[in-house]
């Protein structure tokens, strides 16, 4: 089973690892891009205009085989916009290497993230993708363009695949709740006028 790793673990990763792999994770962790779409990522498929700055991916790139394009927040500019040489071409690869499995994993001990948690669940590659889905979910993000912007045909994945329940604000969700009723100690005083009435009846 896999798990997403915290905005809080992911800023540890991301700072104890050298700068290239840092923009590797990052990138994955900001757009979902599957491991193997990131090694097929070239500047061609980059487009960072400031209005609309966007991925926007072929379909035989992608895991659907469908071309999909992916929106792009400021940090995500900022850092490709560096990223990008000035004589790059159209076909050279963003990401010249993806870091392997067993590199990552040595990251995630150097940034003390253990690999597998106390429940067991592994915090692999792909995990990136898991808390990209999860941060867009304790965000806010509508179901419907969370799941858009994942990627996913269906729903499910991304509500119960893509979404990690342990990392949901549930407690700071309820206080988004609106006030339903009068203030409690008003109510209170209402109630106990009510079970007097009651008492008198019976």
């Amino acid at each position: 089973m896999r798990r997403a790793l915290t905005p809080e673990q992911l800023s540890k990763l991301l700072g104890s690892v050298p700068p290239y792999r840092r923009a590797v994770y990052l990138t994955a962790a900001l757009t979902g891009l599957r491991k193997d779409e990131l090694r097929k990522l070239v500047w061609g498929d980059v487009f960072l205009n400031d209005d609309a700055a966007c991925i926007r991916l072929t379909a035989k790139n992608t895991k659907a085989r469908r071309a999909d394009v992916l929106p792009l927040n400021a940090e995500m500019v900022e850092l490709l916009r560096h990223l990008k040489p000035a004589d790059a071409k159209a076909t050279d690869r963003v990401f010249p290497i993806v870091p392997k499995l067993a590199t990552y994993q040595k990251d995630l001990e150097a940034a003390d993230i253990p690999y597998r948690d106390e429940d067991g669940r592994q915090a692999d590659f792909h995990a990136l993708r898991v808390a990209y889905g999860t941060m867009l979910a304790r965000n806010g993000v509508p179901i419907r363009t969370a799941m858009e912007l994942m990627r996913h045909t269906d729903i499910r994945l991304t509500t119960k695949v893509y979404t990690d329940p342990a990392l949901l604000d549930t407690f700071g969700a309820v206080e988004t709740l609106p006030r339903l009723a009068p203030p409690a100690g008003a109510m209170a005083e209402a109630i106990s006028d009510d079970v007097a009435a009651a008492d008198r009846v019976a």
